[in-house]
């Protein structure tokens, strides 16, 4: 193993114990609702969750299908399909870096078609990924160190999905991505490009005006 190697695998291991830790916290203080998680309001919630359940369908979801959601919180997406949508997939997978949040989501939701698990990594397949808002507060103040991470973990998600991926970003028009003072990342273009491109396959950029300084990706195997 690599000098590269190790030093990768250190880091991620420190970003996800700050990741969990934070998520964790704030699930104590505020409970299963939006603002546990860094929503702005349940609101902008909902819109994100359908822009990104009418991009799965896009991608031609179909009952037999499965889906794993990479950060799923405190199940508010499956939620969110049981109430808005009304479908489930033939399986659905919520993956999360928080004990506390996987454990709630494990007493509300007891059925043989839904999973929670408390995972660093993922390491089995689905038909759709979908990763919401799960990379959009850093770790770190470095850019160049989150976007590593961010990048290589959905690399390694998408080489787990048969069908497609969908994920979300806040955005910048600037020529380099930021972290703001709150710890807020933004993805600059540039570098969006540079993951698409990294990841292959076929990607619609879907925007809201609704939703100001946000783009959900849908990427397709071809």
């Amino acid at each position: 193993m690599s000098i590269k190697t190790i030093q990768e695998k250190v880091v991620n291991r420190i970003f996800n114990k700050r990741i969990a830790s934070l998520y964790s916290s704030r699930f104590r203080k505020y409970g299963p609702a939006p603002f546990s998680v860094l929503w702005f309001n349940r609101e902008r919630q909902l819109k994100r969750f359908e822009i990104i359940a009418d991009g799965i369908f896009r991608a031609g979801f179909t009952p037999s299908d499965t889906i794993i959601d990479f950060g799923c919180g405190y199940g508010a997406f499956l939620e969110f399909l049981h109430k808005y949508k009304q479908f489930l997939p033939a399986h659905y997978y919520g993956i999360d870096l928080s004990t506390e949040m996987i454990s709630f989501c494990q007493r509300k939701y007891r059925s043989k078609s839904v999973s929670f698990l408390k995972k660093n990594d993922l390491d089995f397949d689905g038909g759709f990924s979908v990763i919401s808002g799960a990379f959009g507060r850093a770790a770190t103040r470095d850019v160049s160190l989150w976007e590593s991470y961010v990048f290589s973990n959905l690399l390694k998600i998408w080489s787990h999905t048969k069908k497609a991926m969908v994920f979300n970003f806040q955005y910048t028009t600037s020529s380099e991505s930021k972290i703001s003072i709150d710890r807020i990342y933004y993805i600059s273009l540039n570098r969006l490009f540079d993951v698409l491109e990294a990841i292959g396959g076929s990607s619609n950029l879907i925007y809201d005006r609704s939703i100001p300084d946000d783009i959900t990706v849908i990427s397709r195997h071809v």
